[in-house]
């Protein structure tokens, strides 16, 4: 699993998974980029991150997993984020976004 770290003044951690893969939702950078990531904590949809640049100075100055810098959608202060390893399980980032299941009963 993997965390999100900002990576401006403060610190802001959330989880999920690292940027690593190969599929068309890539930039080619040398990190392989998602574009794009849903991320969701304990298994609901939490928010959107974009990307922003690739640097690989992030893996030395922070615990980021590569270099994918993200910002996150809606955020005022455009704060940037990366993503570190979680010991969480229920915490995911993907590419796709993932459908809510529904639980009612019926009759």
């Amino acid at each position: 699993m993997i965390k999100l770290v900002s990576i401006c003044v403060s610190l802001l951690i959330i989880q999920g998974f690292s940027s690593q893969t190969t599929d068309s939702y890539t930039t080619g950078h040398p990190g392989n980029c998602w574009f794009h990531k849903f991320y969701y904590k304990e298994n609901a949809f939490e928010d959107i991150y974009i990307l922003k640049e690739y640097d690989l100075n992030i893996k030395a100055n922070f615990t980021c997993v590569d270099g994918c810098v993200y910002t996150r959608v809606g955020d005022p202060y455009t704060m940037e984020y990366c993503f570190e390893q979680s010991p969480n399980e229920t915490d995911e980032a993907t590419n796709k976004y993932i459908m809510p299941t529904l639980s009612c009963d019926v009759l």
